[in-house]
């Protein structure tokens, strides 16, 4: 299980710019028997930490230094500037460990199929995480999925297929398709999808006339009522 050192925090509301500006990101501690914490931690810190842990794997949160106040938790949400994608802000939760959690494990293909390299086929992922139910010390990193056995044309994993790390059941029916083969893709169909649909000036003007025409005559009408309430 990782370590990440965080502090508390009594800087709020928009003077928390002052924390960004020093390489720091605000957080919120809450969950399981405790009362909502605000806290500080170092964005090189977090990002690295984030980076081996994701959503998915518990994280030791050690605040103010203290050996004693050591919290179990999960990173739920880190919001993100559009553009530079530095985190703003980061909630940790802090779990029960004997209650299941639901969680969307990522998926990682892994080996080769020979459909794809053999063959021409398109790998085509239907998903890419799994909704998945488990204690907290069972939760999975990722769940690795291996391509091999996709050896023809329309072949497929469904989740049926793969097995599961212990203490850890899929929220999906079993029969729902992870990946799949499809057909090569032709080159009529390439060109097809490169080539834009042809329009053409006089039926961009045809419209164009017909509504002003439209218009014009909805005009005419209200111009007529309005005249015959003042006779």
């Amino acid at each position: 299980m990782e370590t990440l050192n965080v502090k508390t925090r009594n800087i709020t509301g928009k003077k928390v710019r002052i924390l960004r500006k020093k390489g720091e990101i605000p957080a919120v501690l809450y969950g399981y028997g405790i009362e909502s914490e605000a806290l500080v931690v170092p964005v090189k810190d977090f990002e690295k930490i984030f980076k081996k842990s994701g959503e998915t794997s518990l994280l030791s949160l050690v605040v103010n230094d203290s050996s004693s106040n050591t919290r179990t938790v999960l990173i739920r949400d880190v919001q993100r500037d559009s553009l530079s994608r530095l985190p703003l802000h980061v909630d940790f939760h802090q779990v029960n460990m004997n209650e299941e959690l639901d969680l969307d494990a990522p998926l990682v293909f892994t080996g080769t199929s020979m459909a794809v390299s053999s063959e021409g086929g398109v790998l085509v992922k239907a998903l890419y995480e799994l909704p998945i139910s488990a204690l907290p010390a069972n939760l999975p990193h990722e769940l690795s999925i291996d391509i091999t056995p996709l050896e023809k044309i329309g072949d497929a994993i469904h989740i049926k297929d793969i097995k599961l790390p212990s203490g850890v059941r899929v929220r999906l029916d079993e029969d729902a398709t992870i990946v799949f083969i499809d057909k090569p893709i032709s080159e009529e169909d390439l060109a097809a999808l490169e080539t834009a649909p042809e329009v053409k000036v006089e039926e961009i003007e045809v419209v164009g006339e017909k509504e002003k025409k439209e218009a014009e005559e909805a005009e005419a009408v209200l111009a007529a009522a309005e005249k015959e309430k003042k006779e």
